[in-house]
């Protein structure tokens, strides 16, 4: 064997570490950052919201893609609706939207010539409910008009003098057969001729005893007087038919006067492009043929069915005028939030109607989508709420696919026929589709859905947190107290503003940022407004804002409650006094509605292995063999293969075996957040030093030994304070966190008071070393110039096992000499 480690270590065994200093705790003043509001005023406080601060990215691809006009330069923002941010986005595309143009107004009118296809005419901006009033008040002047004109005089006279040459011709042959004794009489439906005889017609009987001459004449003047008739009455099919044409020309001549009266002056305030004019001519066209309604006061002269389904004013409402969109006063474009994005919610809704209660079809039925709402402007929709709804999200790609709104049901678009739906035309699309929505949605899309990219071009990735600097926190209570007002709750004091603020900078998980997902702490507000109006009290104050914080875990706690039970009654055991060799207190993070920390007990042995197998495969993570631990804990456990490899032996090959668990765990592990404990747990089985039990750990640890900060640290060591806490504190406990994990903690206040007192301990480290010399008690080491580590040191043990394992393998590995013969 050549010159190993054995005679190296003796070579160099008086060079111990003389320079070992324990790290030291943390003081209390860094274990929380509070929040200054001694230097607001409470008048700052109400002043109007500012603009977000940290979101200059996307407002500014908000602002790009607003500003490009081409097609599929549409948004998705990344911005769970939940999270708050919905509300300074939309805040945003408002400011955007009053700086542009105003859209038209739209109103779908009667289509005379299809009936089941609505017209759409477009109008300046505000003028929809105008030219909608306008046509009223034409209709219904003519409803009065109409009647008086034809009861005039004037069209009386005119209309009498149509039938006057008719009747003029049979009353002067009345007259003439009256002077020579005669009567015009009805026989067998026949106009006949016939003498009198005093006042009486004459029979054959009567003709016959009259003297013959006499009898002669009378035929002969009945003769005359017969053709006569008989040629009038041959005419008289003509003449009436004439007499009609003349009463329909002077009907129409008389109705152009009166509709024009009042239809001219709404096409002179209205008529503009060429759509609108053909609709007012259409229009005057049909109530010119439709007179006869006009000139009915009531529901005379309808049919039965006519009077059923809704008389007059039904047969009158195709003269309506569905205002269908309408800017109003609006200065800018439109914005639209569509909370529920369902079908009809997105492209408008029809009603369908039977010849019963509906003998027309019924364009006033049809009603504005949120496409129309924000048509010249801005549609923001949530994606999930969006996915959630049959059909949402096609529809969403048809319309800006086609730039054009179509109403229409479910049915059709599967393809279903339906008679009695209306097919109105289509309007344009001119605006911008804003997609609200996390992140995995904006990838799962663009991953599935090939026309996803086309359609949305630019992604707007707003932030979740905030810098955390005097000023914003400021602004952060101004946009607090606006969010309280908003819902009507009690105004908060400064103080209770300042609590909130910190509250933020927990959730952000960094002491010197603020999260921006609102909704826990409004819901912190709301319910610390009800704890004060329980008092009768007129403003919130921190101290409602702690209670209703305390409230809330309270009815969350169950949980954590138990599982520190099972650890308290030594059902799952948890040691906080003394020390074991191979074993040390990790920190996980549980819970769902309340997330809560809690210790696991992780333990390692180690004897040893083959020299011929990887380092990395030589370290046995049980909880992987059996599939319940994630790929993020197994990359850990991995990295302690090549942290020994580098850092031990470096000259000849490892050769241990080691096992590494979590105890008593019962579900899916993963995460790397407790490498380091691993590789502390791993050090110790190796070298048999024993670690302190009284501290617990977290943290990532590279392959070189750098402590990597890890999430949930507040969390964590609040776990394990609750947990020495039960048990007894005894001033020596405390937890070991990565040094980067400093900026985030933002402890209770429990937990804070106890580290002032120095019952509590946070320790922050860099490398994995410092938490081994405070685990131990001893000094890590440092390599010397002859390439060992100085006897009495942690590593030095280390080193020390590893070559006894080395060279156990190697004895193993000899062949046994051969038995002695006797003589």
């Amino acid at each position: 064997m050549g010159f190993g480690w054995r005679q190296i270590t003796e070579k160099f065994q008086g060079e111990e570490e003389k320079s070992f200093v324990a790290p030291r705790a943390l003081v209390s003043d860094l274990l929380r950052r509070t929040c200054d509001t001694s230097t607001w005023g409470e008048g700052a406080l109400e002043a109007e919201d500012r603009p977000m601060i940290g979101q200059e990215r996307a407002e500014e691809a908000i602002r790009f893609a607003c500003s490009v006009e081409r097609p599929g330069y549409n948004l998705y923002v990344v911005c769970p609706a939940e999270s708050g941010h919905l509300k300074p986005v939309t805040r945003f595309v408002e400011d955007l939207a009053d700086r542009n143009p105003t859209p038209p107004d739209w109103v779908y009118v009667y289509n005379f010539d299809e009936p089941k296809a609505p017209i759409a005419l477009k109008l300046k901006p505000g003028r929809g409910p105008e030219f909608q009033k306008a046509i009223k008040e034409a209709v219904k002047a003519l409803l009065v008009e109409v009647p008086k004109t034809f009861a005039s005089d004037d069209y009386i006279e005119r209309s009498e003098a149509i039938d006057r040459e008719p009747n003029h011709r049979i009353r002067a042959l009345q007259e003439r057969a009256a002077a020579e004794g005669m009567a015009i009489v009805s026989e067998d439906d026949d106009l006949r001729i016939v003498p009198l005889k005093d006042g009486v017609p004459m029979d054959e009987d009567d003709m016959a005893r009259l003297p013959y001459q006499e009898r002669r004449r009378l035929e002969a003047i009945i003769a005359q007087l017969q053709d006569e008739l008989d040629d009038i009455i041959a005419n008289l099919a003509r003449w009436n038919r004439l007499s009609e044409e003349a009463h329909d020309a002077l009907d129409r001549e008389v109705g152009k006067e009166v509709i024009d009266r009042h239809l001219v002056p709404v096409a002179r305030d209205f008529a503009g492009d060429e759509k609108m004019n053909r609709y007012l001519v259409a229009l005057r066209n049909d109530i010119l043929d439709n007179l006869d309604l006009f000139r009915l006061t009531d529901d005379e002269g309808l049919t039965a069915i006519e009077k059923l389904t809704g008389g007059l004013k039904s047969k009158l409402a195709k003269y309506a005028v569905n205002c269908f969109i309408t800017q109003g006063d609006r200065l800018g474009a439109p914005v639209c939030v569509e909370q529920a994005p369902v079908y009809g919610e997105l492209v408008g809704s029809l009603r369908t109607g039977t010849a019963l209660d509906r003998p027309d079809y019924d364009f006033a039925a049809l009603h504005p989508g949120a496409f129309h709402r924000a048509s010249g402007g801005y549609l923001i929709l949530d994606i999930e709420e969006l996915l959630s709804f049959p059909f949402g999200w096609e529809v969403v790609k048809r319309t800006l696919r086609t730039g054009h709104i179509q109403i229409d049901t479910p049915n059709q678009w599967l393809g279903e026929y339906e008679s009695e739906v209306l097919e109105p035309e289509p309007i344009p699309f001119d605006g911008k589709v804003l997609l609200v929505g996390s992140r995995y949605w904006h990838y799962r899309l663009d991953r599935l859905d090939p026309d996803y990219a086309d359609h949305f071009k630019v992604m707007a990735d707003y932030a979740q947190d905030m810098p955390r600097t005097s000023d914003t926190e400021q602004i952060y209570a101004m946009q607090l107290q606006e969010e309280a007002a908003e819902r009507h709750l009690l105004p908060l004091s400064n103080e209770a503003l300042g609590r909130l603020v910190e509250f933020a900078a927990r959730e952000a998980e960094d002491a010197h940022r603020l999260s921006l997902h609102r909704q826990p702490l409004i819901n912190l507000m709301v319910e610390a407004d009800h704890l004060a109006n329980a008092d009768s009290r007129h403003q919130i104050t921190s101290g409602d804002i702690i209670a209703a914080e305390r409230a809330r875990v309270r009815r969350l706690d169950l949980y954590r409650e138990r599982s520190h039970d099972f650890i308290h009654e030594d059902y799952v055991k948890i040691d906080v006094t003394g020390a074991k060799v191979g074993q040390v207190n990790g920190l996980v993070v549980t819970g769902l509605e309340l997330a809560f920390g809690q210790p696991c007990r992780i333990t390692a042995r180690a004897r040893m292995g083959e020299a011929d197998r990887p380092v990395i495969e030589q370290v046995v993570d049980i909880l992987s063999e059996v599939d319940e631990s994630g790929p993020s804990h197994a990359k850990g456990v991995m990295i302690l293969g090549g942290y020994m490899q580098a850092k031990f032996l470096p000259n000849q090959p490892l050769s241990f075996s080691a096992t590494l668990v979590f105890e008593q765990t019962y579900s899916m592990v993963d995460g790397d957040s407790a490498s380091a404990a691993e590789l502390c747990a791993l050090l110790s089985a190796i070298a048999q030093v024993p670690l302190r039990q009284d501290i617990a750990m977290t943290g990532s640890v590279s392959q070189h030994g750098d402590m990597q900060a890890i999430g949930g640290v507040n969390e964590k060591i609040e776990g394990f304070f609750d947990i020495c806490k039960g048990k007894g504190l005894t001033g020596h406990q405390g937890v070991i966190i990565p040094e980067k994990n400093i900026s985030d903690l933002m402890l209770r206040d429990d937990v804070i008071e106890a580290c002032r007192k120095g019952k509590f301990h946070i320790y922050p480290v860099s490398e994995v070393e410092r938490a081994m010399e405070i685990l131990t008690g001893m000094s890590v080491g440092k390599r010397a110039k002859g390439g060992v580590f100085p006897v009495g040191t942690l590593f030095h043990e280390v080193e020390r096992q590893l070559e006894s394992f080395e060279e156990n393998r190697r004895r193993a590995r000899r062949p046994w000499p051969a038995k002695a013969r006797g003589k």
